[in-house]
Formats: C-alpha cells, sequence, structure tokens
C-alpha cells in the first residue's frame, strides 16, 4: 500500500489523481501501519506515521514523499525478519489464518507468482519443517530477499503472418526453435512454425511466463490494430522456459469471477429470462473482461459491471463500493457454511450428517450446521481448509456484528482500490499501476459474490431490483447480532 501512495502522490501533480484519493490511501495505510509488528523499530514507527499523517494534511507535499520513500525502503528490506524478531505471543495472537496471509500477501506483492509459493510452501512444510513462528519468518525472509533473475523463455507459434516485416533478433525460424526445444524443454511435443526466444527478469519461472506473456498480448495488439483485416498471430497456449523439461500454459488464469446462481437456477441459456434484463444483463456483459481480459479491460468492465447495476441518482458512484460490501458481508457466513456442510457430509455418519442429508436446500443446511456450532457441538474436519473456515464460522457467531462490519470495511477498500485503478487507466492510460497485481487478485471474486447474489435474488424473485437488495443488506448488518435481528446465515434471506 505504501508504493500505491508513493505512485499516487506522483500522479496527482499531473492531475491524474486528486487529493482525496491521496488522503484515503495514506489514512488506509496509517491504519494499517500502526499494528503492524514488521514494520520494526518504535522510531521507523514514528516516522512513518508522521509522514502518513502529514500526507493526509498536504497530499502534495514532496518533502513527504520522498520521507515515505527512504522509509519504505527501510520496512521492505527487513519486514519478514522483524516479524520474526517480534514479542511470539504478539504474533501467535494473530491467528494461523492472518499470519499465512501477511506472509502470502507480502510475498505476491514482492513479484514471485502463486503457483511458485504453493511449491515452496509444500516443500517448507514437508522438508524444512520450522518448529517456531520465527523460524518460518525467517525462511520467508530468506525467498522474499532474493532478486529478480532473468530468464529464457519460448513461444512457439502456431502460425504468423509476418506481413514482410523484418523480424526481430528474438525470432527463431523452425529449426532453431526444434534444435532449442530439444536441449532446453527434451519433453516438449510441439508444432510450429517459428517462435519468440524473450527474455525476461522474474523471480520464478511461472512469474517469467507471466511477462512472457503480457509481451505476446502487446505484440498481438500492435498486430491487430497495424494490419487490415484478419492477421494470422497465433502463439501456442504453452511457453516453454529454459532448463524445464516440461511447458508452461500461456493462457491468462482466470481470476474467480464466480457467479454460481446462473448454472444452479438453470439460466446460462434462458435466452427470454426478463429477470436477467436490463441493468443486470449489462453488468454480466461489463464484467466478462475481469475475467480473464487484460488488466485494463479487466478493470474498467469490473467497475463498469459496479456502476450498471448499483449507481443512482443524485449519489456519487463511488458509493457503489459500500453497497457491494454490504452484499459480500450478509452473504459470507452462507459461502463458509455451504461447503462446510457438505463436508461434513463427506466426512461423517451421524445424527448432524442425517439431518444434513434430508435437507430440503443449501439455506437449510446452513441453518442445521450453523445451530449446532452456535450450540457448541464439537465438530471436526480432516482438511486443514474446512476446520479454518470452521474457525471462522465460530467468530462470526461470537461477534456477529463486530466481524460482519470488518468484512464490510475490508471489501469496500478493495473495491475503492478498483476504482482508483480503473480512474487510473480511463484518465492516465495507466495499465501497470503497482496495485494492478493486488487489485486484480482480490477484486474479481468480491463482485463475482456480489453480482451473484443479485442474480440468485432476480431469478428467486422474478424481477431484478438491486437496490432494494443493498437496502435489505444493510438493514440486516445494522440488526445483526442484536435481538430480533436475523441468523448469519439468512441475512438476505432465501
Amino acid at each position: 500500500m505504501l508504493r500505491e501512495l508513493l505512485e499516487s502522490v506522483d500522479l496527482l501533480a499531473s492531475g491524474h489523481v486528486r487529493s482525496v484519493a491521496v488522503q484515503d490511501i495514506a489514512r488506509i495505510a496509517e491504519r494499517r501501519a500502526g499494528p503492524d509488528l514488521g514494520i520494526g523499530a518504535s522510531a521507523v514507527r514514528s516516522a512513518l506515521q508522521t509522514a502518513l499523517a502529514g500526507l493526509q494534511q498536504d497530499p502534495a507535499d514532496l518533502v513527504l514523499k520522498h520521507q515515505l520513500d527512504f522509509l519504505l525502503a527501510t520496512v521492505e528490506t527487513d519486514y519478514l525478519k522483524n516479524w520474526g524478531a517480534a514479542n511470539p505471543d504478539d504474533v501467535a495472537a494473530l491467528g494461523a489464518e492472518s499470519i499465512s496471509r501477511l506472509l502470502a500477501g507480502h510475498l505476491l506483492d514482492t513479484g514471485f507468482s502463486p503457483h511458485y509459493l504453493h511449491r515452496w510452501a509444500l516443500w517448507l512444510m514437508t522438508k524444512r519443517q520450522p518448529q517456531t513462528l520465527a523460524d518460518l519468518f525467517d525462511e520467508a525472509h530468506a525467498v522474499a530477499v532474493r532478486s529478480a533473475r532473468s530468464w529464457k523463455v519460448l513461444v512457439p507459434f502456431a502460425a504468423l503472418e509476418r506481413h514482410e516485416q523484418q523480424m526481430p533478433t528474438e525470432w527463431l525460424d523452425p529449426e532453431q526453435v526444434t534444435m532449442w526445444l530439444s536441449k532446453q524443454a527434451p519433453e516438449a511435443s510441439v508444432r510450429h512454425t517459428g517462435g519468440l526466444l524473450l527474455e525476461v527478469e522474474a523471480h520464478d519461472r511461472w512469474s517469467a511466463v507471466e511477462e512472457a506473456g503480457d509481451l505476446i498480448e502487446s505484440l498481438a495488439a500492435r498486430v491487430a490494430v497495424g494490419v487490415p483485416g484478419v492477421p494470422r498471430f497465433q502463439p501456442h497456449s504453452e511457453a516453454f522456459v529454459a532448463g524445464t523439461p516440461t511447458g508452461f500454459s500461456l493462457t491468462r488464469p482466470r481470476r474467480q469471477v464466480n457467479v454460481h446462481s446462473l448454472k444452479r437456477q438453470n439460466a446460462l441459456f434462458a435466452v427470454a429470462e426478463p429477470a436477467l434484463g436490463g441493468r443486470l444483463q449489462s453488468a454480466i456483459d461489463l464484467v466478462a473482461p475481469l475475467e480473464t481480459g487484460t488488466p485494463g479491460a479487466a478493470v474498467a468492465g469490473g467497475w463498469a459491471a459496479l456502476e450498471a447495476v448499483l449507481a443512482r441518482p443524485g449519489t456519487s458512484s463511488v458509493q457503489a463500493a459500500a453497497d457491494l460490501a454490504a452484499l459480500v458481508a450478509c452473504s459470507f457466513p452462507r459461502a463458509e457454511l455451504t461447503p462446510l456442510a457438505y463436508a461434513y457430509l463427506g466426512e461423517h455418519d451421524d445424527q448432524l450428517s442425517e439431518s444434513l442429508k434430508h435437507a430440503s436446500s443449501n439455506l437449510q443446511r446452513c441453518a442445521i450446521l450453523g445451530t449446532a456450532i452456535e450450540e457448541g457441538s464439537a465438530l471436526e474436519f480432516g482438511r486443514p481448509s474446512d476446520q479454518a473456515a470452521l474457525e471462522r464460522v465460530r467468530g462470526i457467531l461470537a461477534e456477529p456484528g463486530a466481524v460482519l462490519a470488518r468484512v464490510c470495511t475490508y471489501v469496500e477498500e478493495a473495491m475503492l482500490r478498483l476504482y482508483r485503478q480503473r480512474n487510473m487507466v480511463l484518465h492516465a492510460g495507466k495499465i501497470d499501476s503497482v496495485a494492478m497485481p493486488a487489485v486484480l487478485r482480490t477484486a474479481p471474486p468480491l463482485i463475482g459474490a456480489g453480482l451473484d447474489r443479485l442474480v440468485h435474488d432476480a431469478l428467486a424473485k422474478g424481477e431484478s431490483d438491486p437496490l432494494r437488495l443493498v437496502a435489505q443488506a444493510r438493514t440486516a448488518l445494522h440488526s445483526c447480532g442484536r435481538q430480533g435481528g436475523s441468523k448469519v446465515w439468512d441475512l438476505l434471506g432465501h
């Protein structure tokens, strides 16, 4: 977030970012930095808080910007190391899931790919087996301080029309590609007409392939607008990294914009379904690029989808962030309880599982399992991820109002971050913002969850009225945990 703040201060001078955006980022950064044990010494923490508070007063202060830049370099160097040196009780109080998110988020923001980190975590668990949290943070620190290195990535082409262009030095003819593959990726078996051998800087193989994929997309865009007609520019779906025997998918991974209600309620091919018309249909069309599109198209389409269903006269479009947050927060307990109910069914044969088996709907299953958890039943799950979900549900049931309010805050901040990225794309033409990767990790599943609730509600009631559901969500959140309030698994009904 500090790098995002520095970038925003730079863009403020050009008029592409408003002062209020810089102030909002500084405010959130100040709040998050307060309890962050990775900041380190009290002198650094105090200086950081002073700089962040100052930028909230004067977002254009370049002295504060340079001070923040200097402090960031200090913090980044030993961030995870500071966590390892912190009081073990303070660290453990966060809980396993928060620590996991902290580690993963920091390493992802450093530039490592999810594939690499998953493999590293498995290796750490089975081979190194750190005994303490300090050991775990030390291992993560050793990974985080590694410098990016150069990787050679070959992208073969199934077809490529040269259009009388002089090919770059990176281009390999078919014979050269075959020879390169035989030496560097001997298990590869691909028919090609040549390929581009790209050299990229990255932290791991998967990140290198992603960098290469971005370059290929840029070339494809040039060809699409630079050549009349339908150009032949067909890279293979696999790329190959020097020294790795097998290929890597070049296809952009899904971002998990899941609107499952379309399938569950038999509406995927319902051409004449009136409930899916109008603004809701526009939102579904607009959100599609968020799933696998280029970063610029993804953030523009994602925010446009929110405005399509949640914008209203006399209210700032930014209000859509808070509206979506209310919908997602209300659906969060159900999203946790539903897969837990099916997991319990698959693992147990007892009275509770019988009740779950005979339930007529997912809402009823959630009510049965939620009641059992609320009453203190000793439930166990085989998978650690399910056990973690169980603990999250227990936390919600213990303090529903406070927990769901925090969820609202997190979701709203993620959506406002998306809004800022959308503005950078549309108003500054900036598609390589430092925050773009993080935004495209966090925002798509949340938007998918919100749209899923809107689609489900429209199909259940036979008409689409998003603002009515938003009003219901806000009312439910206000009364949640109080006498007469709805159960956490039934905040939106049906």
